[in-house]
């Protein structure tokens, strides 16, 4: 699931699932200030609280002093003069989650793609092949080994084995467009990898 900045509760900075409709999620650099505005709040530009004494970010009046100024550099939103990164906080990739300022370290929580908004496409329908991901969106399919017995990827309580096949919907999998997933039929749930 894709998450973006948002401005949530009136001034304060989040990640949310990202929402072609809400503006709040909706920034554009000001050449005369050259500040990072809000589109829903276009006298507001993005703001390190307390004249840059917190770590907290926040929407707040454009100043254009040094706490509001910001580049882009290798994938950080950094700011100008004391090179802290915009970070999410906690490294928590879930909705509502808080975006400060920190110590910049590079990690995927001050990460960041810039994407115009002439460069977003449409979202896929079911049933249309996703180039980016070489699946089609939301049509049923098996994964099925290239092994000898060309066994089917199943599901079995909470882990995934490989059986003969069954024809079972716990052999089925979608393309989730929404989650970016591949998700089982039967038990909605997307395939997990994880070290034990």
């Amino acid at each position: 699931m894709q998450r973006v900045l948002t401005v949530s509760g009136g001034r304060n900075l989040v990640i949310k699932s990202h929402n072609r409709q809400d503006n709040n999620q909706i920034f554009f650099l000001d050449p005369g200030t050259k500040t990072i505005k809000s589109v829903a709040q276009n006298t507001k530009s993005i703001d390190i609280q307390n004249g840059g004494g917190s770590n907290n970010l926040q929407i707040w009046n454009t100043n254009a002093r040094w706490f509001q100024l910001f580049k882009y550099d290798n994938g950080a939103i950094v700011n100008i003069k004391d090179g802290r990164a915009m970070d999410v906080s906690g490294n928590r990739d879930r909705d509502g989650q808080n975006v400060i300022m920190f110590k910049r370290h590079n990690a995927l929580n001050q990460q960041w793609d810039i994407i115009y908004l002439d460069a977003l496409e449409a979202p896929l329908k079911d049933g249309e092949w996703w180039a980016d991901w070489g699946m089609y969106v939301g049509k049923e399919f098996s994964i099925v080994s290239k092994m000898p017995s060309q066994r089917y990827l199943d599901v079995r309580e909470n882990n995934v084995v490989i059986n003969k096949r069954s024809g079972r919907s716990s052999q089925k999998w979608v393309f989730d467009y929404g989650s970016r997933t591949i998700m089982n039929v039967a038990t909605k749930k997307s395939l997990n990898f994880y070290n034990n």
